[in-house]
């Protein structure tokens, strides 16, 4: 089995003064991961190729990219394997308790990110763009040594590494800076950016997110709203969510069901009328749970509704999504009333065949299990 391969870089800086003009609202760290060895090789040839083509062979610097440059840069990498995992620092929950965190914040969230990333994970390596002195990068290392690789004669296969990206030609590196630039104009609210909801909406099934702290979550006048945008019934379904998710995050259980959820969410924020298909939440799932399949995602689908999630899926529109106005519901409701009410009919109509061809003998709305439940609904179907 290949080892996991993470590039990853920052978007933002330290900010213990919040009510400093340019400061940086959130941290964010973002990982572009390969699963495999050729998942890489593959990505590095395209990213070459990027880099010789459009940038004359010059490392181009993420941050001065125009959003038309970026979008064309993406589409040449979607036909390629590979994920992003983003973890983003709200620092203004953190504010009064960042001074703990002043010395060391880097190592603090770095841990808690990569940890997050390699848990389970017998093999990887992480590979990261240089900062700080010569001195900090050996005490970072030190660091994640210790508390993430943790190389010992079992564990051989991990690494933790630094690089220019630019002096050392770290191709990798230097588009893990062209995501973490990207997605950082995102949720970094300080140096927000409405284009940067286009270029995650293009890769949103390939995206998992965690917040730290989870309730710095999302922001409800970043959502582009339709004409027809039913701002309770939104709400209502955001919100739900958001607490089952936070439920499952402190329990610590239901990994995959974790994972659907923040794709949900994540694509109701970028688009709220879009639906997932049942191949796009199930890749999505692949990237973190091998051995997924379509099956696996209805159960969970099913299992988040019984918990009490509002999942909606519509007749004629093959996919999923969370409800954000009332015709929503209508769509959903009416999908199941046209399986349901047929359904009943032919039960009538079974029951009608049965007692006429038995000479009224056998009564099987009077005979048969939950028969009160059973008149109950013919009797609606009938009336209506």
């Amino acid at each position: 089995m290949d080892p996991l391969h993470i590039y990853f870089d920052e978007f933002g800086h330290f900010s213990p003064n919040q009510h400093k003009e340019g400061t940086y609202s959130h941290f964010v760290y973002c990982a572009l991961i390969f699963q495999t060895d050729q998942d890489k090789t593959l990505f590095e040839d395209k990213a070459k190729e990027i880099i010789k083509k459009d940038f004359a062979g010059n490392f181009f610097k993420s941050n001065k990219l125009q959003h038309k440059t970026r979008m064309r840069v993406l589409e040449k990498l979607l036909d390629l394997r590979w994920r992003i995992s983003v973890f983003v620092v709200d620092q203004k929950k953190l504010e009064g308790a960042l001074s703990e965190f002043q010395r060391s914040f880097l190592k603090y969230f770095q841990r808690i990110f990569l940890k997050g990333l390699t848990e389970n994970v017998n093999k990887f390596h992480i590979q990261f763009d240089k900062l700080g002195s010569e001195e900090f990068q050996r005490s970072l290392k030190d660091y994640m040594d210790q508390h993430v690789t943790k190389w010992d004669l079992f564990n051989q296969i991990r690494s933790y590494q630094m690089f220019d990206e630019k002096r050392d030609k770290n191709y990798l590196l230097a588009f893990a800076d062209f995501f973490a630039n990207s997605v950082g104009q995102y949720y970094c609210k300080s140096h927000y950016r409405e284009e940067s909801g286009a270029f995650l909406d293009r890769i949103v099934n390939r995206v998992q997110v965690t917040h730290f702290p989870y309730k710095a979550i999302y922001d409800n006048k970043l959502i582009r709203r339709s004409s027809d945008f039913d701002s309770l019934t939104a709400n209502i379904s955001l919100q739900i969510a958001n607490d089952k998710l936070q439920e499952l995050y402190e329990k610590e259980e239901k990994l995959e069901y974790q994972a659907l959820l923040e794709c949900l969410i994540l694509n109701y924020k970028l688009n709220p009328n879009r639906l997932l298909s049942l191949s796009e939440l199930t890749d999505h799932l692949l990237h973190y749970y091998p051995g997924i399949n379509e099956d696996r995602t209805r159960t969970i689908i099913s299992d988040l509704r019984t918990m009490g999630v509002l999942i909606i899926s519509s007749k004629g529109r093959a996919g999923y999504k969370l409800p954000n106005t009332i015709a929503d519901f209508d769509m959903f409701f009416k999908r199941y009333l046209d399986s349901v009410v047929p359904m009943l009919k032919r039960i009538d109509q079974s029951h009608n065949i049965v007692y006429n061809k038995s000479n009224n003998v056998i009564d099987l709305l009077n005979t048969v299990s939950n028969q009160d439940i059973l008149k109950a609904l013919l009797s609606v179907v009938k009336g209506a």
